[in-house]
């Protein structure tokens, strides 16, 4: 993983990972699980990877004769957020509850060369087919660092990916076993959703009823217009509301973008200046380029 991050320190790349569930005596749930192996497939850019179900096939066989523990091990993913921090964005938590499995579980980490430096989590449907997301505590993840003997393999595998860049990564949904997509912000494109979504405005600025997280927006807008001073600390403050929502989980990643667009900014750019802290100035990111 570190290898990875210092190769490309600015760039996100991901691939499937092989991980083996630890089990007490009797009982179902796991009390951990130890990342075995992964395989880095693709590079992304700055804000996004995609996994693609053929890539993965490609590497299989060879990854079960080379390391034959992963043939017992639970298939997931893990990615990169370069220097973002390492957690579970809106996007990531779909992603999980899409491929939470009838038996067994889904795993998925993410990594990060900078802040938070790993993040793991696991899903799985109940017996009603109710989709639960378990987060590790951070206290809980161990980090042992292996000897660098497969460095050779691992610098193969840079070049390859480096080689087979994507020079456009689109927006897209996800379908089980096709294609597992951790587009965070990326340009705004309305295809591929499987959520069937609607902006919350018309063309004129208008609410379109349409949406699902509509009232959720309505409500934090009104919050932050009884919070604010002036006008400018209203857009500022239903942002910054609208950004926590959203990396809670709350929201969809859609939403989240598309109010970033309608008020004027760049979402590739918002995420990263709204975290800075400039010495408790508050400050709005750079308007989006017409």
């Amino acid at each position: 993983m570190n290898f990875f991050l210092k190769k490309f320190p600015s760039t996100e790349w991901s691939g499937p990972a092989w991980y083996k569930p630890h089990y007490k005596k009797g009982e179902k749930f796991p009390q951990g699980f130890t990342l075995v192996h992964f395989h880095p497939v693709d590079l992304g850019h700055g804000t996004a990877t995609t996994i693609e179900a053929g890539d993965t096939a490609k590497i299989l066989s060879k990854t079960w004769k080379d390391y034959p523990e992963t043939e017992k091990c639970m298939m997931g993913i893990i990615h990169s957020h370069h220097t973002m921090g390492a957690f579970f964005s809106g996007t990531d938590k779909n992603c999980l509850h899409d491929n939470a499995p009838i038996k067994n579980f889904y795993c998925s980490t993410v990594v990060a060369s900078a802040k938070d430096r790993f993040v793991f989590g696991c899903t799985y449907q109940d017996q009603y087919g109710i989709t639960h997301l378990v987060e590790s505590e951070k206290a809980n993840i161990k980090v042992d660092m292996p000897p660098d003997t497969e460095e050779p393999k691992w610098k193969a595998i840079a070049k390859k990916i480096e080689k087979q860049k994507k020079s456009n990564t689109s927006i897209q949904g996800w379908t089980r076993g096709g294609r597992t997509q951790m587009d965070m912000f990326g340009a705004y494109s309305g295809y591929g959703n499987p959520y069937g979504y609607k902006p919350v405005h018309d063309i004129s600025g208008n609410t379109t009823g349409e949406n699902p997280d509509e009232k959720h927006v309505l409500k934090l807008r009104e919050e932050a217009e009884s919070e604010a001073a002036n006008d400018v600390d209203i857009d500022m403050i239903y942002l910054g509301k609208l950004h926590e929502e959203y990396m809670q989980g709350n929201i969809l990643m859609e939403t989240y973008r598309d109010e970033i667009q309608f008020h004027g900014y760049d979402p590739s750019i918002f995420m990263k200046e709204i975290g800075k802290e400039q010495d408790d100035v508050k400050y709005l990111p750079a308007k989006a380029s017409s």
